[in-house]
């Protein structure tokens, strides 16, 4: 009985040995750089760690039966972990050969001790400034537009107009044109051009109202 088990353990040992694929490679920077002092792991989908080794030159071996598994690379500096990187794999019967690229890890604070963030202060600094140089610039361009097309200057009037400049007064600055034509003794087509003559000059403002107008002097 003993010797059959450790016939059927041999038999499993040496089937693994069959079975085994050397999956290999190399730990690179970002700089495309072969990192030395890397550890590197196997870990199964669940993320259990199946086998480890430190590599001091950056390259690294293992025998793996088939399946997936997570070749995972860290580096540590003083005990912290500044890089990592992995992927996840599918070995087969054939050997691979997968290599790594491992980049800053973020959760370390300590990573951000030594970033320089004055560039970016003053860059933000000059893009407010550019903006506020539009900003008034464009303010500019409408109150200049506005200030071309305000009312003109008042100008001395004949006496026809002056006339009805004087009503409007004497109705209070406000009255309704129906009623102010009734007290001119002009037709209406000439009320409606001289009133349109006391716009234009910047002396009245005619309100729609219904079917008829009122006036306003301004």
């Amino acid at each position: 009985m003993k010797r059959l088990l450790v016939f059927l353990a041999l038999a499993v040992a040496f089937a693994n040995l069959v079975s085994a694929v050397e999956v290999a490679g190399e730990v690179y920077s970002t700089d495309f750089e072969i990192v030395s002092e890397v550890v590197v792991k196997v870990l199964s989908t669940g993320g259990n760690v199946l086998q480890s080794e430190i590599s001091e030159s950056g390259r690294y071996e293992f025998d793996l039966s088939e399946g997936e598994y997570i070749v995972k690379a860290e580096v540590y500096r003083d005990g912290i972990l500044v890089l990592e990187g992995g992927e996840r794999i599918e070995v087969g019967g054939v050997a691979l050969n997968v290599d790594l690229i491992v980049l800053p890890s973020f959760g370390d604070e300590e990573l951000f001790d030594n970033f320089d963030v004055s560039t970016d202060i003053e860059a933000e600094g000059i893009s407010f400034l550019i903006l506020a140089v539009i900003a008034i610039a464009v303010a500019a361009v409408i109150a200049f537009y506005y200030w071309k097309r305000g009312p003109k200057p008042k100008e001395e009037l004949p006496k026809d107009l002056k006339e009805i400049v004087k009503m409007i007064e004497r109705k209070g600055g406000r009255v309704n044109q129906v009623d102010l034509r009734k007290e001119l003794q002009f037709s209406e087509a000439k009320v409606s051009l001289m009133l349109a003559d006391l716009e234009n000059r910047g002396w009245i403002k005619r309100i729609k109202k219904g079917r008829g107008n009122i006036l306003v002097l301004q």
